[in-house]
């Protein structure tokens, strides 16, 4: 987990993880954790019944040794089983029933598949068809039955599925669920011997998302009513607190923005809860809560909650009062009301917070809904992979050398306009045969091609050969690509080519599908509230200027004549709820809806439709400006203004925002009519993943940013933490404590601000409680040293930077088949870098590519240097339709560069070539970062038994 200033670095051979010792910027890494099991094994803890089975406890464990630390008493057995023995007269069935399946399941989470495993061994007459069963029930309610076949040694059964047949989605059902196992003796049986090793579940569960409210929209009779937009606050948690007596006997608050950022497009709810934290105190009654989705539709109205003398949770599922849409969360509020009892005269009411937590689906991938081919096959059953239906194609040397087939229709479900692409993974599954006489088999390649899919991406990119079984190979086109807008993938199409393999008589290729995964953001509308025109003398106004305030075809119309040959509306007050604290904006545009027709009658020559711009205010940024529109004659067309490319980079800059559209009549125009759909404020936005530590975290004697408390006084219950690896939080506190420790808690150490530890081992534990790597361990401090340009020259194409203005940042305007270059010089470097090795040198350089853009070069010219001239200059990424400037980084040491003097006289070459459509280019910076000898590289080697420092070594 990384961010802020923090980076991977690999130089030569090693990996350091760098992070600067500053509280604003500190992170927390954890490394070396293994990905979590797809299921995880859930035991019964109890006996619930017992008719016949000796020693019944061993059936709680599957898999125990007859010796220690196994079972205890050992059977006589190999294992350790509980034990029946069946005869004619004296017992001629045994039950056991086990209880105690305690979910290990975070609150909150879905159970996405839940199997029952029973290992046993059956001797004897056990041969009937129902000799063995085993029963499954939930509270009392059987819900499963399964004969299980005869086995003469121990073995374990084919997992039964109860996730549908006993509703175990909900992990509060796995408390009351109860298995029992029979085994009968057949009818004309004499003797038999039953012996059950165990009985276990495997369970696997999604855990919920969790989204916090963003906004107080109302607040009534509830001090400091921003302390619920959060739950459990450390040291001690904030609330929203409501006096209540009798002259105020009542009080609400409305939380908003719940839904933000809101679930990926397509995805499906499993769960949606609302967790609402609080207390009642006095004669508070139970509060109650109104939940209303965005777009009106269900709700969730005057739901009581439960009293509460200390703090707790209630846990309000929204679908079972019909939210189930991931649309009906983005504009979701919640109303929390609290009361006296009917006849209180004083109490309190504490919120401490309401969040929501969702568990879904994501989207499923896209199939094709078009597939063509000549020579494979059944073509259609390639759209979809199933596993199961192929296309296939029959491969020769003389008839068909090659098959293709060609896959598109991936635009559905569609793309809301503006979204930002994160991800597009192509997923192709086939299997590649050769023939009955043997040879190399086919290869395989695909091809892609579409409007908005770069020339640099539509040559042939060939596959992974699979013989003998369908397998699936994953191209990343977003990375690949270097896409960045879903409306580029729009008319994809993936051309499949199997080609018969050099010496083959025959081959066969199969192909079950290509798939297409996206994950992309739309956009977060948001509509102006007020809009207001008036008429002067000389200019008319938008009649109905409500109808402004959102793009939905009922727009506002002014009627322009000579007389008044302008009207202009302004549009304010944009309803945007806050943005989640640390969230960053990737995408921030002002969409324009109108239509601007001329309508001077006839027969003057030909007059020019009305012209149309946008003033924007409000923002503190270059916004602040206007904006020319385009010509819309007939219908309606959309403009965008980009406000990330002019300066808005946080929502606070947006909070006074206000727009003018004016419309002016066109040239040798007498009349004309200007309609305006609509103005409206789209915005896509990253949740932060990782925030900085803040508040009590960073103060001297605040609270610990890794906690463990043990306050239990009996001999069994005590809490557990066990790291296996470093605790790396050099400007945090760590507080652990801990009773009866029977291992290491931490087993490489802990490196903090300061440590509070209170762990006592357990009686015959002598070993350290907290580990000390047993290597040396490499300390090392750099200094961090940035070089810029102070000189331009040979510019071509670009605008020659001003006097005193940074020499690295101009636009370029290329004409079709065109060039542009500058290059860029006097990349000094400060102390300490002035001679000696370089151990990191790393070329960063800003830009935005716009249009026709075929190639961006960069040609890196100092002594030694293998990355200069035509032939050898660095390729840059292209990153066409970005939202603002992007940043690539170029290592170069891979260029020769590892001297600190090869700096003097460094210059750096960047051209952009323009396609037959023209281009525009901004470059937006460039900088070298270099490290060059650390101030301090020490090896510190630790005393394992005393745990201290043993040796200091300062390093040359």
């Amino acid at each position: 987990m990384m961010g802020g200033d923090s980076r991977l670095q690999v130089d030569r051979g090693h990996v350091e993880l760098c992070a600067p010792v500053t509280p604003g910027a500190q992170q927390v890494a954890v490394y070396g954790v293994q990905p979590p099991k797809p299921n995880r094994p859930l035991k019964p803890t109890a006996v619930a019944a017992n008719t016949g089975f000796a020693n019944p406890g061993h059936a709680l464990t599957s898999g125990e040794r007859p010796t220690l630390p196994g079972c205890s008493q050992p059977t006589g057995t190999a294992n350790c089983t509980a034990d029946a023995v069946l005869d004619r007269t004296k017992r001629r069935s045994a039950s056991l029933q086990l209880a105690g399946f305690t979910p290990q399941v975070p609150p909150g989470s879905v159970i996405t598949d839940a199997t029952l495993h029973v290992r046993h061994e059956d001797d004897g007459n056990l041969t009937a068809p129902a000799a063995l069963k085993v029963t499954t029930a939930v509270g009392g309610d059987t819900c499963h039955t399964d004969s299980l076949p005869r086995h003469t040694v121990l073995a374990t059964d084919a997992p039964i599925d109860l996730l549908d047949a006993c509703g175990l989605t909900d992990p509060a059902r796995l408390t009351v669920l109860t298995v029992t196992y029979a085994a009968t003796l057949d009818s004309d049986g004499t003797t038999a011997t039953e012996r059950l090793d165990g009985i276990w579940l495997e369970v696997a569960y999604r855990t919920p998302t969790t989204f916090k409210p963003t906004a107080v929209t109302a607040s009534t009779g509830f001090a400091a009513s921003d302390n619920a937009l959060e739950i459990g606050e450390q040291p001690t948690s904030l609330v929203a607190g409501a006096d209540l007596t009798t002259a105020a006997p009542s009080a609400s608050i409305t939380l908003a923005g719940f839904g933000r950022p809101p679930l990926p497009p397509g995805s499906t709810i499993r769960s949606a809860v609302l967790r609402v934290a609080h207390q009642e105190t006095g004669d508070a009654a139970a509060p109650r809560i109104d939940v209303n989705p965005a777009a009106g539709g269900a709700s969730c109205t005057n739901l009581p909650l439960t009293a509460r003398a200390v703090p707790g949770d209630d846990r309000v599922d929204l679908m079972a009062c019909g939210i189930t849409d991931p649309a009906q969360l983005t504009g979701l509020t919640a109303t929390y009301a609290a009361g006296l009892d009917e006849d209180g005269t004083a109490g309190t009411d504490s919120l401490d917070g309401i969040w929501l937590e969702v568990v879904y689906d994501p989207p499923p991938p896209r199939p094709a809904t078009t597939a063509e081919s000549t020579t494979f096959v059944a073509a259609t059953n390639a759209e979809a992979i199933d596993g199961v239906k192929t296309a296939h194609a029959t491969l020769a040397p003389v008839t068909t050398p090659t098959a293709t087939i060609a896959l598109g229709g991936y635009d559905s479900p569609a793309v809301a306009p503006g979204s930002v692409l994160d991800g597009a993974l192509l997923r192709i599954a086939h299997r590649d045969d050769p023939g009955v006489l043997g040879g190399p088999p086919p290869t395989v390649s695909v091809t892609l091609t579409g409007p908005g899919i770069p020339r640099s991406c539509t040559t042939a990119q060939n596959l992974a050969v699979h013989q003998d079984a369908l397998a699936t190979d994953t191209l990343d086109l977003a990375a690949t690509c270097g896409l960045t807008d879903p409306a580029q993938l729009a008319g994809l199409v993936v051309t499949y080519t199997a080609t018969l393999g050099a010496g083959s008589t025959t081959a066969t290729d199969q192909l079950d599908g290509a798939t297409l995964e996206l994950a992309y953001r739309p956009p977060v509308p948001v509509r102006p509230t007020t809009a207001i025109s008036t008429t002067t003398p000389t200019a008319s106004a938008f009649l109905d200027p409500k109808n402004a305030q959102a793009i939905d075809t009922a727009a506002s119309t002014a009627t322009l004549t000579s007389a008044t040959s302008s009207a202009s509306i302004r549009l304010g007050a944009f309803a945007m709820l806050p943005l989640p604290a640390g969230a960053v904006i990737d995408k921030v545009v002002l969409r324009v809806s109108h239509k601007d027709d001329d309508t001077t009658p006839a027969p003057p020559s030909p007059a020019g439709p009305p012209t149309a711009e946008l003033n924007v205010s409000g923002t503190g940024t270059a916004c602040d400006a206007s904006h020319p529109l385009t010509t819309h004659q007939r219908t309606l067309g959309v403009d965008v203004v980009d406000l990330g490319a002019c300066g808005i980079t946080n929502d606070d800059q947006l909070s006074k925002l206000a727009v003018d559209y004016a419309a002016r009549l066109g040239t040798g125009s007498t009349a004309a009519v200007d309609q305006l759909d609509g103005v409206e404020l789209d915005i896509v936005f990253r949740a932060p993943s990782i925030r900085a530590l803040s508040g009590c975290l960073t103060a001297v004697s605040g609270c610990a940013v890794l906690k463990s408390t043990d306050d239990s006084d009996t001999t069994t219950d005590h809490s557990r933490l066990v790291i296996n690896g470093t605790v790396y939080a050099p400007t945090a506190a760590v507080d652990l404590s801990m009773s009866q420790v029977g291992s290491q808690v931490v087993t490489r150490g802990i490196i903090a601000r300061t440590m509070d530890l209170g762990i006592s081992p357990a009686t015959r534990y002598l070993r350290s409680v907290i580990g000390i790597p047993p290597e040396p361990v490499l300390f090392t401090t750099y200094p961090a040293v940035i070089a810029k340009p102070a000189s331009v020259t040979a510019v071509t194409g670009f605008t020659t930077p001003a006097s005193g203005a940074p020499v690295d940042v101009t636009d370029a305007t290329i004409p079709g088949g065109g060039r542009a270059s500058l290059t860029l010089g006097g990349y000094s470097q400060q102390a300490p870098v002035t001679t000696g090795p370089l151990d990191h040198v790393v070329l960063e350089v800003a830009h935005r590519d716009d249009g026709d853009v075929r190639s961006v070069k960069l040609s890196v010219d100092f002594t030694g240097s293998s990355c200069t001239g035509v032939d050898h200059s660095l390729d840059v990424p292209v990153h066409l339709g970005s939202s603002g400037p992007v940043t690539d980084r170029f290592d170069l040491a891979a260029c020769g560069l590892t001297k600190a003097s090869q700096l003097a006289g460094l210059t750096v070459t960047y051209t952009v070539g323009a396609g037959s459509g023209g281009a525009t280019e901004h470059l937006d910076g460039t900088r070298i970062d270099l490290l060059s000898g650390p101030l301090v590289r020490a090896a510190v080697s630790f005393d394992g038994h005393a745990g201290t420092v043993k040796e200091w070594t300062v390093l040359p």
